[in-house]
Formats: C-alpha cells, sequence, structure tokens
C-alpha cells in the first residue's frame, strides 16, 4: 500500500513538475537531449528518497525538487568536463606539445577542481552556476531558491576559499 502511494506520489510529481525539472536542466546544460537524460536522473533521485519526498508539500518539495535537477546538471557538467579534458588530452598528444606547459596547466585545473569538489555545496553551487556555467546572480538565485544578496556572498566566499588555496598552497 505505502509503496503503491509513493508511486502516485512520483506520478503525479512528474506530471507537475516534469516541465520545471527539464526546464533547469536545459538552462544548465543547454543541450535538449542532456536535458532528458538530466531530468531522467533527477525522477531516478527522486524515487531513491521516498520517505523525504513524502514529508514535503507545496513550495517545500517544489524548492527541493528543483535543488536535485540543480545538482543533478551541475553533476552532469562536471562529468562533460572530465570527458572533455580527456578529449583535449588525446587531441595534444597527437600534436607536438609542450610538455611542462601542459603538466603545469593540468596541474592547476586538477588542483582547482579539487578545491572545488571539496568545497560545501552552499558555495559550490552558485560558484559553478554563475562563474562556469554563465548564469547570472538573479537566475541562480534563482534555480537554488535564495536571495540575489545570499548567492553573491556565497560566491565571494567560494572565491576567497579558492584565493587562499592557490596562494598559501593551503588545502580548505
Amino acid at each position: 500500500m505505502f509503496r503503491k502511494k509513493i508511486n502516485l506520489k512520483v506520478e503525479l510529481i512528474y506530471n507537475e513538475y516534469g516541465r520545471l525539472i527539464n526546464s533547469i536542466a536545459y538552462q544548465l546544460v543547454g543541450d535538449r537531449a542532456a536535458a532528458e537524460d538530466v531530468t531522467q536522473e533527477t525522477m531516478e533521485r527522486i524515487i531513491k528518497y521516498p520517505q523525504k519526498m513524502s514529508e514535503l508539500e507545496g513550495n517545500e518539495l517544489k524548492n527541493y525538487i528543483a535543488r536535485i535537477a540543480s545538482n543533478t546538471s551541475v553533476n552532469y557538467l562536471n562529468k562533460s568536463e572530465e570527458t572533455s579534458c580527456e578529449c583535449e588530452l588525446n587531441g595534444e598528444i597527437a600534436d607536438e606539445f609542450d610538455l611542462e606547459k601542459f603538466v603545469v596547466n593540468n596541474e592547476t585545473k586538477e588542483k582547482l577542481k579539487e578545491a572545488i569538489k571539496n568545497m560545501d555545496c552552499k558555495l559550490r553551487d552558485p560558484l559553478t552556476l554563475h562563474t562556469l556555467n554563465g548564469h547570472t546572480i538573479h537566475e541562480v538565485s534563482e534555480l537554488i531558491g535564495v536571495p540575489e544578496r545570499t548567492v553573491k556572498y556565497r560566491i565571494r566566499e567560494a572565491i576567497n576559499i579558492l584565493k587562499h588555496i592557490f596562494r598559501e598552497g593551503g588545502d580548505e
């Protein structure tokens, strides 16, 4: 009986929020086919945690679903970046290139990726959405459900952490 209720709720969620999920995914990944994949993955994540879903209603549920869609999109983009880096590497190996410059650039990229990956998601999400994906502060604010002022603060905080890591060579 409980599982039947959950399945019905998942179907209702998809019918009610499917467009929202797809819209968020498309805004972030910029490709319709990829947005469909992200939408499907988002629904899979929602299904994975039925207890949380059954506790929320109204705007709380909408914000929760939007957050999952946003996080899933960012994860998709991060996976895509890793793939494109591998392609760049293969292309550079085919051409003759400056190995020392390549190693230094890749070490810096890896250090940056690692620092962003280890960052608290409250700082990482606004930073990646705005700085790496090109969304405006207003768009980021709507996507993650916090005021624009908070988005600006979190981006500034994230950048300060990165500055500290790269200046001091420290780990945050």
